[in-house]
C-alpha cells in the first residue's frame, strides 16, 4: 500500500482538462501526451500561482471520459502566462506527463467509494480548473490506481523517494556546469556570454518566452555570429 510520509516536500494537485486539450482531431487521446512513445511537452500547462517545481499532478478529463488518466510533473514554478492567452488563464508551469494509465480512475468509481464522499472535487463534480490533493487523498486515489495498473505502485514509489525528480536535478546540474564554463562551446564556434534583457530584466536563465510558451533554460549572445543563441 502506497503511504508517502508527511515529511515528503512536494504538493498534489488534480489539473482539470476539457476535450479540446487531451483528445485528438480524430477523438483519440493525444501522443504528445503519452510518455510510451517519447513525448515531448512544448509549452506551458495551467496552473494554481502556488505551484512548485516538483509538484505531481493527476489529470482529471472532463466529459465525455471523466476519469484520471495521467500523471503529471511540473517541471517549474508557476509563472504568469497572462499575456500569452486569451482566456483569462493567469498562471501555468512547465511539465512532463510521466505516466500514462492503460486503466483509469472513473467517476463512478470514486463516487461508488464511501471514502469519497467528501472529497471536494467529487462534490462539486470537479467544476474548477485545478484542486490541491491533501496527502491523505493522494495516498488513497494512487492505491486505488495501482490496482488496476500494475507497476504503477513501484513507479510512484520510486518517483517519490527524492523531493524533486532526478531528471530536474540533472538539468540544473549540466546548467550549472555549463555557466561555469561557457567557453567549452568554443571550439564550435560558439564564443558565448550570458544574456541579460535590458526590457523585462528577466534572468538569462529560465527565460520565460512571452507570446510562444514554454521558458530557454540558457539565453546567450554569440560574439561570433553576433546574435542571440
Amino acid at each position: 500500500m502506497l503511504d508517502i510520509s508527511e515529511s515528503n516536500e512536494r504538493q498534489y494537485w488534480l489539473w482539470v482538462t476539457r476535450p479540446d486539450y487531451y483528445l485528438d482531431e480524430d477523438g483519440c487521446d493525444r501522443e504528445d501526451l503519452d510518455p510510451t512513445l517519447g513525448a515531448d511537452s512544448d509549452g506551458w500547462w495551467t496552473c494554481n500561482k502556488a505551484t512548485k517545481e516538483g509538484d505531481l499532478v493527476l489529470l482529471w478529463r472532463t466529459s465525455p471520459k471523466k476519469d484520471i488518466r495521467y500523471l503529471i510533473q511540473a517541471e517549474s514554478d508557476a509563472y504568469s502566462i497572462a499575456d500569452d492567452n486569451d482566456k483569462g488563464w493567469d498562471y501555468g508551469c512547465d511539465y512532463e506527463v510521466l505516466y500514462k494509465f492503460e486503466q483509469s480512475l472513473h467517476a463512478k468509481d470514486l463516487r461508488q467509494n464511501p471514502y469519497f464522499d467528501e472529497w471536494g472535487p467529487l462534490r462539486c463534480s470537479f467544476q474548477g480548473s485545478n484542486f490541491k490533493i491533501s496527502l491523505e487523498y493522494w495516498n488513497k486515489l494512487n492505491n486505488l490506481l495501482a490496482l488496476n495498473n500494475p507497476g504503477y505502485k513501484d513507479f510512484i514509489e520510486n518517483t517519490q523517494r527524492l523531493p524533486i525528480a532526478e531528471s530536474i536535478g540533472l538539468e540544473k546540474d549540466l546548467e550549472d556546469a555549463l555557466v561555469a564554463n561557457l567557453d567549452i562551446l568554443k571550439r564550435f564556434e560558439y564564443n558565448l556570454e550570458l544574456y541579460n534583457d535590458p526590457i523585462s530584466n528577466q534572468t538569462v536563465r529560465q527565460f520565460i518566452c512571452k507570446g510562444n510558451g514554454g521558458r530557454i533554460d540558457l539565453l546567450c549572445y554569440n560574439r561570433i555570429k553576433n546574435d542571440l543563441q
